[in-house]
């Protein structure tokens, strides 16, 4: 019976031991789901909660890959522990010479309107420096 005990003991404290090694670390990496919006724009979502984080980067991150995607899910891991579900959406494809701000801005509402109800909890816009560089 001690033996038992104590077995079970042990199991116990690597239990928590785990248990407080997580939450020192933090929310675990959000799983990434990469996908394409009718419209022709390409996103990166990460979790799934109730609350919607809308993320516009800037147009030199459009494609979404590599480092700046490692970045941007340590940096979002947070929002979604606190129950976001957050999305990194990149231009429309094929953006003709001349288009401004204001035509991208027409892009982003439409999509709010159309796949997210009209409603986005929360909507962050990156920099825009590199825009003059790539409408040129």
């Amino acid at each position: 019976m001690h033996k038992n005990f104590a077995l079970a003991l042990g199991v116990a404290a690597v239990g928590a031991a785990i248990a407080v090694a997580r939450v020192r670390r933090g929310p675990e990496t959000p799983e990434l789901i990469m996908g394409t919006f009718p419209n022709g724009m390409g996103y990166a979502r990460l979790g799934t909660g109730p609350k919607s984080l809308l993320w516009i980067p800037d147009p030199g991150h459009t494609g979404h890959r590599g480092t700046y995607l490692k970045l941007m899910t340590r940096m979002l891991r947070p929002f979604v522990g606190d129950g976001y579900t957050v999305f990194l959406v990149g231009q429309k494809p094929n953006l003709p010479n001349g288009c401004t701000v204001a035509d991208m801005a027409e892009d982003y509402a439409g999509l709010i309107v159309d796949e997210f109800g009209g409603k986005v909890d929360v909507v962050v816009g990156d920099s825009s420096g590199g825009l003059t560089r790539i409408r040129e």
